[in-house]
């Protein structure tokens, strides 16, 4: 999986969930501990979580840019999260009765920066993609169906 797919899934994924506790905190945690109550749920999620960020970091790294080494740093951190859910479901679990005793302040705050982060990632995965487009190693220019009819 290219670093620019991995970036633009992960940010699009989180500016997508992270509104919602803004709005309403309360039901953003009560959500959210009933998704982490499905432990089937939870091993599906932790397992595509482990296979994209495996399959990011077996790519070779094209360039040793800040957002290269952003996209490999959340990679690492998605398959060592992933690995955890697997291996510990009682860490999800207890970190999901903490949750549920917090204020809606740092659930709002949370969310806050989990938007900015889905942002960031956003622009950095868009950022990528012109670095590929401008080494030639996009699909339009890598794909020998595309030059024999243009």
């Amino acid at each position: 999986m290219k670093a620019s797919t991995f970036a633009i899934v992960v940010g699009a994924t989180v500016a997508a969930i992270a509104p919602i506790g803004v709005v309403n905190p309360s039901g953003y945690v009560a959500s959210l501990a009933n998704l982490l109550g499905q432990s089937s749920l939870v091993h599906t999620i932790a397992v595509a979580l482990l296979a994209m960020g495996t399959l990011v970091l077996l790519q070779p790294v094209a360039s040793r840019s800040p957002s290269q080494r952003l996209v490999r740093a959340v990679a690492w951190l998605s398959v060592i999260k992933s690995l955890l859910m697997l291996w510990a479901p009682a860490l999800v679990e207890s970190v999901t009765d903490w949750m549920t005793t917090l204020p809606a302040w740092p659930i709002r705050l949370g969310s806050v920066v989990d938007f900015a982060f889905g942002l960031l990632m956003l622009w950095v995965g868009r950022r990528l993609i012109g670095a590929e487009s401008d080494k030639g190693n996009d699909l339009a220019s890598s794909d020998p169906r595309a030059t024999e009819h243009a």
